[in-house]
């Protein structure tokens, strides 16, 4: 008897579903071999990164960023901290016109002939809304695709310029601004900066970035200008992942260009105040960070100028007023006892004492100094 054979119609099997990389879980192992984040500019900031440069108006942050974007295009060092060279992008939201001066001027400044590595932007991008946000993708993978290299920094000057329209206290609403400035950074592999103002000034003329904390919450380094006197001082207020780098304190000196139809085109040289290395800010703690000057202290403060490492910690929140995080702490405690500042007594005890309630730091090599940056208006 012979078996009857049915034709059966084969269906095509379904494509088996795209691995996704999204939520993939991660070992020890994988954990270790993830590659350590260049510096974009050494011991300032890092490539891949997201980052806040913060001042008062006419405190200089605007020329402070420009400087910086231009020594990265140019691979030149900045206040003697080694940069990675990379194209930059400046997207100039305020004070347009004067772009094309403040950069001559720095070039000349730096005796540079040609910078081929800067693109400016003189349209406001407007993070929190979609359409701006993929139309400057396309223009930054069309910038790629030309040099045949990604940007290594993206400017974007100022933070209320690319936020109009937005509440600057809404942590909500800065969260839509810190997902889309995010999705740059992803996308391109570039650090994004932003510019940003700060509050009315404080007791003591010191000031934090105005509006919601989540900006802060977002950024890997925060980064500070204020001016003193003559001077201008940038420091580090956050630095998620290192140390906080030491105080800069430089000088703004006016220069002049040339004329126009016979008015003078005056700049400004940045340059290390003289008799001081950078970072000097004149006391015996001078190439400390402050918040390790803070940490210092309120270890002296204590009885006999020592404590368990509970006592020191709880030490520091009481005189800054803010609660400092264990991870944070211990970093800072690493690097006071690493200096030579802070020792260890047996671990039995559990105590860290001052080596010296008046102990001189070791000086530092003085940085190379910086005499060159220029801006053809007071910013």
């Amino acid at each position: 008897m012979s078996a009857t054979v049915t034709n059966i119609a084969l269906v095509p099997a379904k494509p088996a579903p795209a691995k996704s990389t999204r939520f993939k879980l991660l070992t020890l192992d994988d954990l270790k071999a993830l590659p350590q984040p260049e510096w974009l500019i050494k011991g300032i900031f890092r490539a891949q990164s997201q980052v806040v440069l913060y001042g008062q108006s006419g405190h200089g942050k605007s020329f402070v960023a420009l400087d910086m974007a231009l020594s990265i295009a140019t691979g030149r060092s900045w206040l003697g901290h080694a940069t990675t060279q990379g194209p930059v992008v400046y997207v100039v939201s305020e004070g347009g016109r004067g772009t094309h001066n403040r950069v001559v001027a720095w070039m000349e400044g730096h005796q540079v002939t040609d910078i081929t590595g800067a693109f400016f932007v003189l349209d406001a991008v407007q993070l929190t809304e979609e359409k701006d946000v993929e139309e400057f993708l396309k223009r930054l993978g069309e910038l790629e695709a030309q040099l045949n290299q990604r940007a290594k920094l993206i400017v974007l000057d100022t933070f209320a310029r690319s936020f109009v329209g937005g509440e600057e206290n809404s942590a909500k609403e800065v969260g839509v601004w810190v997902e889309a400035s995010r999705q740059i950074q992803e996308r391109t592999g570039a650090t994004v900066m932003a510019v940003h103002h700060t509050g009315k000034l404080k007791d003591g003329g010191t000031s934090a970035e105005r509006g919601s904390s989540a900006l802060r919450a977002a950024a890997e380094t925060m980064i500070s200008v204020t001016a003193d006197g003559d001077a201008m001082i940038i420091s580090c207020s956050k630095q998620k992942e290192d140390e906080q780098f030491r105080p800069l304190r430089l000088r703004q000196k006016q220069m002049e260009l040339g004329e126009v139809d016979g008015e003078p085109i005056t700049s400004l040289v940045l340059e290390a105040v003289e008799g001081t290395s950078a970072g000097d800010v004149g006391d015996d703690t001078a190439e400390l960070s402050i918040p390790l000057r803070r940490a210092l202290d309120a270890l002296r403060a204590l009885p006999s100028s020592q404590g368990r490492s509970g006592e020191w910690q709880a030490a520091i929140t009481i005189a800054g007023g803010t609660t400092v995080p264990d991870t944070t702490f211990h970093r800072w405690r690493r690097a006071l006892v690493s200096r030579g500042l802070v020792e260890q007594l047996p671990e039995e005890t559990g105590f860290y004492r001052a080596v010296s309630p008046t102990a001189v730091v070791p000086e530092v090599p003085p940085e190379e100094g910086h005499t060159g940056a220029t801006t053809s208006t007071p910013l």
